[in-house]
């Protein structure tokens, strides 16, 4: 209900600071035929009294009856109360109706403003499946390293890092990330990309090759020595070859060859004078002038070839030597006259029909000897004396 002195346009007292009774039929729309206003006196006090600063009459769009021509407010209001736009008019659109623009110069209070919304605290954890970002007036989701965002712009799928080769040699996608390993005989640098080629031969514990270790990029590789041996098929260890078997050798004619770990002997035989030939390594005595040269002189010289290896433990019996047949009452006497002058071996009488020849002082490098093994047979009141001629081949370990 309006009060009485509302039509006059008498505002009671403590309106006249505001609004001048006269002067307000100049400046607003009259409450009967506007639609710009839902009630003058709710709109004119709240204009005044509440927010004159910020509240315009008019919103937009609505209406306003042509009852005034383009109107100025006084010097006390156009910073309050334009009613249709400052400075403006009433815009025909459909006679004798007016519309009413937004005045875009207004700005509402603090308390009155739009707050923006925070939808990823409102909702946490619903709206996107990592990350939620605040933006104005709404959000964004965006995705953690190692994912990216699909297209419903919510949801994070995996990213296969691996497609790009960031790796040295192999890449295994995980989820969300990625990881490099290495082949079979690399390692991983401490950068987690690069992978370095392992020395098994500088790094291994234990002996990988018999003889010789070479490394090769990714693994390595067993070595033998440049002649007589060949690789076995395990691949680690050294077989010897028999030059003498295969015709590998460089022995002449008149020469035998004796194969040793590693290598060959070229090995000639010859007999003494007054000596013959009765077999490969075998010299018997022809005759004898006289008594004391047949004491004196071997019936029989025979010729042996032994090998060994430097890690031979000692003292090892390489050699036995006895009369054959060998009779009742008879007795040897054993000993080296020749090539044993370092003193490396030694003979020893088993019983009085047996001897033997013993290695007893350790040969730490390949080396060849000659021996001359003497045996003095006494047998019905004489001596006969037999000779061996021994060769020993002392050789490196078998690889």
């Amino acid at each position: 209900m309006r009060p009485l002195w509302f039509p006059h346009y008498i505002p009671p007292l403590w309106f006249p600071h505001y609004i001048p009774p006269l002067w307000l039929p100049h400046y607003m729309c009259l409450l009967w035929l506007s639609q710009c206003m839902h009630s003058l006196w709710v709109s004119i006090y709240m204009r005044v009294l509440w927010f004159p600063h910020y509240m315009p009459l008019c919103g937009s769009p609505t209406t306003c009856p042509s009852v005034v021509p383009p109107l100025h407010a006084p010097l006390w209001f156009p910073h309050y109360m334009p009613l249709c736009g400052s400075p403006t008019t009433c815009i025909p659109v459909v006679p004798p109706v007016h519309a009413c623009p937004v005045v875009p110069s207004l700005h509402a209070p603090l308390w009155l403003s739009v707050a923006d919304v925070n939808e990823c605290w409102r909702y946490p954890g619903r709206l996107c499946a990592q990350t939620c970002e605040n933006t104005p007036g709404s959000y964004q989701c965006s995705c953690t390293t190692g994912f990216r965002l699909t297209s419903d712009g919510k949801n994070c799928e995996d990213v296969n890092e691996c497609l790009n080769n960031p790796c040295g040699q192999e890449c295994a996608n995980i989820y969300g990330s990625y990881q490099c390993y290495c082949r079979e005989g690399y390692h991983l640098r401490e950068d987690g990309h690069t992978c370095d080629d392992i020395d098994e031969c500088s790094q291994s514990m234990g002996h990988l090759c018999a003889f010789k270790c070479v490394n090769v990029e990714g693994s390595y590789q067993c070595a033998c020595p440049e002649y007589g041996y060949t690789m076995s098929p395990n691949g680690r260890s050294c077989l010897d070859i028999d030059e003498c078997t295969t015709g590998t050798h460089n022995c002449s004619l008149t020469e035998t060859c004796y194969n040793i770990q590693g290598d060959h002997r070229c090995l000639s035989f010859s007999c003494p004078d007054n000596y013959r030939r009765v077999s490969d390594m075998r010299c018997e005595r022809a005759s004898c002038g006289n008594f004391m040269e047949c004491q004196n002189s071997p019936l029989r010289i025979t010729y042996y070839q032994l090998s060994f290896q430097t890690n031979t433990v000692v003292p090892a019996q390489i050699f036995r030597i006895g009369p054959s047949p060998a009779y009742a009452g008879d007795n040897i006497i054993i000993s080296i006259p020749r090539g044993n002058e370092e003193g490396y071996f030694s003979t020893r009488k088993l019983n009085s029909y047996t001897g033997a020849v013993y290695l007893h002082r350790q040969v730490h490098h390949p080396r060849d000897f000659l021996i001359d093994v003497e045996m003095r047979l006494w047998r019905q009141g004489t001596f006969t004396t037999f000779v061996a001629k021994i060769y020993v081949f002392i050789t490196a370990p078998a690889l």
